[in-house]
């Protein structure tokens, strides 16, 4: 019993350690998501950022991540309200048959049907959340990738261990933004 209560109140403090994964309002004049009340916003480490048009990009944006962040994600990338189609990997298999291309793409969890789709289909932009490590420390990633030719355009990271939504992910997202908004 004493083991049980143990773990639970060790569990009540970690959940209080941890982003709530909720989607952040963008403000329509700056494009930028506010931090709640009272809460300081982090920043993000800017990796790489490729000076290019984005229009030809402007219409889908597939969007994948591990199952944790992948909700969040997807929704905050649609309340950015950038891209005509924000898609997953189900919406692209759909492309993919809708537009009998299962000749020419024959898998979508690769680099290379990834890009054999863009090539074949229409250009459209590969936005992720990956973690990564680097010099013993844990980052998620926010990568953004041209298909066709794999180059990563983007990339901002923060450290994993942010306790919120304002330290680990709006950072990413904003970053994002003010790349997407230098770009159009």
């Amino acid at each position: 019993m004493k083991k049980l209560l143990a773990a639970l109140l060790v569990a009540i403090s970690l959940s209080g350690c941890m982003p709530e994964l909720k989607v952040g309002k963008v403000e329509t004049t700056s494009g930028l998501i506010q931090p709640a009340q009272g809460r300081k916003l982090g920043q993000a480490e800017i990796i790489k950022k490729t000076s290019l048009s984005l229009t030809p990009y402007k219409d889908t944006a597939f969007f994948s991540s591990n199952q944790y962040y992948f909700q969040y994600g997807f929704d905050q990338l649609k309340a950015f309200n950038y891209f005509n189609q924000v898609v997953n990997y189900s919406d692209l298999e759909k492309v993919v048959i809708a537009n009998n291309l299962q000749d020419k793409v024959i898998n979508l969890d690769s680099q290379i049907g990834l890009s054999r789709l863009a090539n074949n289909y229409k250009p459209f932009l590969w936005i992720r959340l990956s973690p990564k490590s680097e010099n013993s420390k844990q980052y998620l990633a926010l990568i953004v990738t041209n298909p066709t030719n794999a180059e990563d355009l983007f990339e901002a990271r923060t450290l994993q261990s942010a306790e919120t939504d304002e330290q680990l992910l709006y950072p990413l997202f904003n970053e994002l933004s003010l790349w997407i908004k230098a770009n159009q």
